[in-house]
């Protein structure tokens, strides 16, 4: 509401009957609303985009929001628009030139360009010559670029394909290391507890010598490392939830993020890993891309080889000396 409350404004005595110069027009008052409207959707975009991250997060729509949000995804998408445009470019034939050439300009005002037949312009001494030219590519060059673009194409869907599956990968594992550490510290916090309360019995029967003073430090040095290793498991777990962050696309990663699921749930619904046979490894986007790569380079050594074969210029001259 900072911009609207910066507008001018215009006021004048409701009882008075306001000037020309003093009453607001109809397009100002729609620029208001205008103005309004924006800054109140902006607003709910705002909200929507902290709400997102504010309520409990499940791993499906942790996924959701990596997938539309993260930076590298982003990055993976543009180079399949880069390839795409590379190879519209590819297909198109070479475009045709159209030059001009003027030449025996006299300069010398004792020897003018006139002939003749006059002064004009075009019955001056010069020399025009206009033409069209166009270079015909032979050899197979336009083929090799094609295939080459075609599979540059091909390798950047299947970078973009294997960047979502790493980065699905990646959104998982923090989402349950995230779980695993608060899972942890709970039960390092608990068992921290339970064995300061059996330190202060401890001191108890060592006053009343029932053990001796070394068997009751020897309990609360234990309780104290539990107690660190439950910190360091709440240190982890706040790493977790920044680095999940950070795969959801944040600019600024918080660590107060809340989860929908839990261990057990996730270890319920988790699907079977596939196996490592021969079909499955030749399915990955990785090494489809990786082959895609391979037949890029093919096509750009077919296309060097061909830049041997001289291309052919086709070209139509108009050449008037008068």
């Amino acid at each position: 509401m900072t911009a609207l409350q910066r507008l001018p404004t215009v006021a004048w005595n409701p009882g008075e009957s306001p000037g020309p110069e003093a009453r607001p027009g109809t397009r100002w008052i729609w620029t208001r609303i205008a103005l309004a409207a924006l800054v109140v959707l902006g607003s709910w975009t705002a909200l929507a985009q902290d709400s997102a991250l504010a309520a409990p997060l499940s791993l499906s729509e942790a996924r959701k929001l990596a997938f539309l949000r993260n930076w590298d995804l982003l990055a993976a998408r543009s180079d399949v628009d880069l390839a795409v445009a590379q190879g519209i470019v590819a297909r198109q034939f070479p475009n045709p030139v159209l030059s001009l050439a003027e030449s025996k300009i006299s300069v010398d005002r004792a020897h003018g360009s006139s002939t003749p037949s006059g002064n004009g312009y075009f019955n001056r001494s010069y020399d025009t010559v206009a033409a069209v030219s166009q270079l015909i590519e032979i050899g197979g060059k336009r083929t090799a670029r094609r295939d080459s673009a075609r599979a540059g194409e091909a390798a950047a869907r299947e970078r973009f394909n294997d960047a979502r599956r790493l980065l699905e990968l990646g959104v998982t594992r923090a989402y349950v290391d995230a779980l695993q550490t608060d899972e942890s510290a709970r039960i390092l916090a608990n068992s921290a507890a339970a064995l300061f309360q059996e330190a202060s019995l401890a001191r108890l029967r060592v006053r009343a010598g029932d053990i001796s003073t070394n068997d009751g430090t020897q309990i609360e040095i234990a309780a104290e490392r539990l107690q660190l290793d439950a910190a360091r498991a709440a240190s982890d777990s706040t790493n977790a939830r920044i680095r999940l962050a950070t795969l959801l696309g944040e600019k600024t990663p918080v660590a107060s993020l809340a989860f929908a699921d839990s261990l057990d749930s996730l270890g319920r619904s988790g699907a079977p890993s596939p196996g490592l046979d021969a079909a499955s490894v030749a399915a990955r986007p990785d090494v489809r891309a990786a082959e895609a790569g391979v037949r890029q380079a093919e096509a750009g050594i077919r296309l060097e080889k061909a830049q041997r074969v001289p291309d052919p210029t086709v070209a139509v001259l108009y050449d008037h000396e008068p």
